[in-house]
């Protein structure tokens, strides 16, 4: 194979046999693009965050083309960077293009009983939250219970960081300051409106008592129980919620749902530790 075609298109971009193997299919290879997946792979493989240096050394980039892109990609989430490490890792926008896909790596298999269970014993919508910036939350994952009513919602969706339960979640564990907060609380487009100082109040209560409710705030006619999920660091990463239809819940059912969300919980952080 005459290889003047891969030279030229890929100059400055380390081709390895099987990007080569690719110059079979029609069309101009685009380094620009082409950098930008090899980075997402190899930042994938990584077992830790990795240095603009490590980047440009391994994807064979000048480094501030390498900045650029890691740049880019960061500002769309595609890759979480550190300002304080000044380092890059994978970040969770990759998501949004595979939806519900190994949505948590090699674990999802060993999570998504656990909240099958929950929502099969209780006939309720189970879903699972993460964070994925400092405004969004995104839905992970989803189990849904036996009943003909269904809660349904998709795998990938993103909502506003203070959305719900689990949003009351959010304000309590993760470091927000009141004016964030506020501003945070400004996003989210309530049914039925609550005050700021009520909601507040609400995530207080939650981090003391170690779950949320929301009756029909956020959804009109549902209510939602959600409680903290924690890495082995005993930091907050996720947020596990039940949803059912509002006539359903009482004060009793929701301690129930909370029970047993929180056993769940527990049952992730130790059979899913690279969350």
């Amino acid at each position: 194979m005459d290889n003047k075609f891969l030279r030229g298109a890929t100059r400055g971009v380390a081709v390895s046999p099987d990007a080569a193997a690719q110059a079979v299919f029609k069309g101009k290879v685009v380094p620009a693009a082409l950098s930008t997946m090899r980075i997402l792979r190899y930042l994938s493989e990584q077992p830790q965050p990795a240095s603009l240096t490590q980047v440009a050394r391994a994807m064979s980039l000048i480094p501030s083309t390498c900045f650029h892109i890691l740049q880019t990609l960061a500002r769309e989430n595609f890759v979480a960077f550190d300002p304080v490490r000044k380092d890059y890792a994978i970040g969770y926008g990759v998501m949004d293009l595979a939806k519900g896909a190994a949505v948590l790596g090699r674990d999802i298999h060993l999570v998504r009983p656990i909240l099958e269970r929950v929502a099969e014993d209780h006939d309720v919508t189970v879903t699972l939250w993460r964070p994925i910036t400092r405004e969004q939350l995104m839905l992970v994952m989803s189990a849904f219970g036996r009943g003909a009513v269904r809660i349904h919602m998709s795998v990938g969706q993103r909502v506003p960081m203070l959305t719900a339960a689990a949003g009351r979640l959010m304000a309590a564990h993760m470091g927000f300051t009141p004016k964030e907060l506020r501003a945070l609380f400004r996003q989210v487009n309530w049914a039925r409106p609550l005050t700021f100082e009520k909601f507040t109040a609400q995530a207080a209560e939650a981090k003391k008592k170690g779950w949320a409710v929301d009756k029909g705030n956020f959804i009109t006619g549902t209510a939602a129980v959600a409680v903290p999920v924690f890495d082995q660091d005993g930091q907050m990463v996720l947020a596990a919620a039940a949803t059912l239809l509002v006539d359903r819940y009482d004060d009793a059912q929701g301690a129930r749902l909370a029970a047993a969300l929180c056993a769940a919980s527990r049952a992730i952080t130790q059979l899913a530790p690279t969350l």
